[in-house]
């Protein structure tokens, strides 16, 4: 009798594990249904977007010189010529007095710049009529002060769970505009005549609002939030972040992380990144929450849900950059996929 009790207490394991279900545990207090919970969520927390706004001025003085800015071709009305300006490059730059990226509920991304100062330098062509056609040439400097730009925009989640920013406005203006003539002879005398400045700062104004809309349209492609919208491998997660480079170095951290993954198994394991719902700003804070699936080539399909997660009541007065919750969903969904 005393032999056959532990098989008698096998039996119903090896029902559950031979019929495909899953135990007990994993399906109680889940999300029912369809809708799928977020097992991972990050907020980033005011002290990480002020650490970025610097950042964010750091990278524009370092990329600034390096902008490619088009050539620039304007007719002026009633038949009276054209200018264009080409070869633009950036001759003169003040950093801004205020340089700011903030946050505001529900899902606004708001950035602004006041009295940054730049100036660009081309090569100058075309002609003008002041009596008789005049060839323009030389090179034509644009100094503008006070140039201020406000772009707002919205963080969301499309359909297929990635996220994305859109632009919802753009505007620029500038205080002053000055243009100074390099070796042009005769062109200085037009310049004051038919006030190329003002044509300039028309078109200085377009430009600048054109181009950041096109800029800001273009970061909704870019690489920033590319780990909320995809399914990455174990391997490439554990490079991505901090403790996947420590255990690229050489010592005991190298050998543990050898002797718990097998690299050829997690490279076919991956977690799935995509959004579960609409990022959320507020007081200066962006909440993003993700599925959080590990499953054998990213093919998903595990029969239990992630529990809801719920930050503590005391979560506004957190003092860290960054907070992150996970869910005993990443490693059952692991360990379901691994050995199912």
């Amino acid at each position: 009798m005393a032999a056959t009790l532990p098989l008698l207490l096998l039996i119903p394991l090896l029902e559950l594990v031979f019929s495909g279900d899953v135990h007990p545990l994993l399906l109680a207090d889940r999300t029912p249904g369809d809708k799928v919970s977020a097992a991972l969520r990050l907020r980033i927390q005011p002290k990480a977007v002020l650490h970025f706004n610097q950042i964010a001025s750091d990278l524009l003085v370092d990329q600034l010189p390096r902008l490619v800015i088009p050539s620039i071709n304007h007719k002026l009305p009633g038949d009276q010529g054209i200018i264009r300006l080409s070869r633009i490059q950036l001759s003169r730059f003040k950093k801004a007095q205020l340089h700011e990226i903030k946050l505001a509920e529900p899902n606004r991304i708001i950035w602004k710049m006041q009295n940054l100062n730049v100036g660009l330098i081309g090569d100058l062509s075309g002609n003008v009529n002041i009596l008789v056609p005049l060839d323009l040439e030389g090179k034509a400097e644009v100094l503008a002060e006070g140039l201020n730009f406000h772009l707002d925009s919205s963080i969301g989640r499309n359909e297929n769970g990635s996220a994305v920013i859109k632009p919802l406005s753009c505007t620029a203006t500038i205080r002053t505009v000055d243009v100074m003539n390099h070796n042009g002879g005769i062109f200085g005398l037009a310049l004051n005549v038919f006030k190329v400045s003002y044509l300039v700062l028309s078109i200085f104004k377009q430009i600048s609002a054109s181009d950041s809309r096109k800029r800001a349209s273009s970061f909704n492609g870019s690489d920033l939030l590319a780990d909320t919208q995809s399914k990455i491998s174990l391997n490439e997660t554990m490079k991505l972040n901090s403790f996947g480079k420590m255990a690229k170095t050489d010592g005991p951290i190298d050998a543990i992380s050898d002797a718990l993954m097998d690299k050829k198994m997690v490279s076919d394991f991956f977690i799935d990144y995509r959004l579960t719902e609409n990022p959320i700003c507020d007081q200066n804070g962006l909440e993003l929450a993700s599925v959080g699936e590990i499953s054998y080539m990213g093919l998903g399909n595990t029969p239990f849900n992630a529990r809801p997660l719920e930050w503590p009541a005391n979560k506004e007065r957190n003092s860290s950059s960054i907070s992150v919750m996970v869910s005993d969903y990443l490693p059952n969904t692991f360990l379901y996929h691994a050995y199912k």
